[in-house]
């Protein structure tokens, strides 16, 4: 038996610059945003409260070669607001919570429409960079020397990493 309240608040904000007679499209941007989380479990008799914030950049860059082919690339973060209760090795609860989930990716490719749009493909080729993902933990019973159950014990990743190749063809 629990509630929990989740208040979130954020604000963006973007800038776009065209050059070269709108050959050159630039975008900067960012997002900001503070939450608030509380946990009143009654069943553990436990009641807990946490508050992130986090800022999270974008930018990305268009040249349009040719009136069909658009070169692209795109570079932004995210950020997801951890409202768990941490755990470390030891099995020791962490004050103040897990740290926020952070990430990054990036892409850059090539976009083209032909035939009066009735052919349109786009390759991209992205990287993705993600830390602080929570993930359960079984530790065993009582070694923490709490009640906590093992559901509810959560520890986070280092950093995980990705990247491929992305194709997408339309004809219509």
């Amino acid at each position: 038996d629990y509630e929990q309240y989740l208040k979130t608040r954020g604000i963006f904000a973007s800038w776009r610059m065209s050059t070269l007679n709108n050959k050159v499209v630039t975008l900067l941007g960012g997002r900001f945003e503070a939450t608030d989380y509380t946990r009143d479990n009654r069943g553990l008799n436990t009641f807990e409260t946490f508050s992130n914030e986090g800022f999270t950049p974008t930018a990305g860059l268009n040249v349009y070669l040719h009136p069909q082919l658009t070169f692209f690339t795109n570079y932004s973060q995210s950020y997801y607001p951890v409202t768990r209760t941490g755990f470390d090795d030891s099995g020791d609860r962490i004050e103040g919570g897990l740290p926020n989930e952070e990430g990054s990716g990036t892409d850059v490719g090539f976009k083209s429409r032909l035939f009066d749009g009735r052919l349109s493909f786009t390759a991209t080729y992205f990287t993705i960079q993600r830390k602080n993902v929570p993930y359960l933990v079984d530790f065993p019973a009582g070694t923490d020397g709490a009640s906590v159950p093992s559901a509810y014990r959560y520890q986070t990743a280092g950093l995980i990493e990705g990247d491929g190749f992305e194709w997408d063809v339309t004809v219509k």
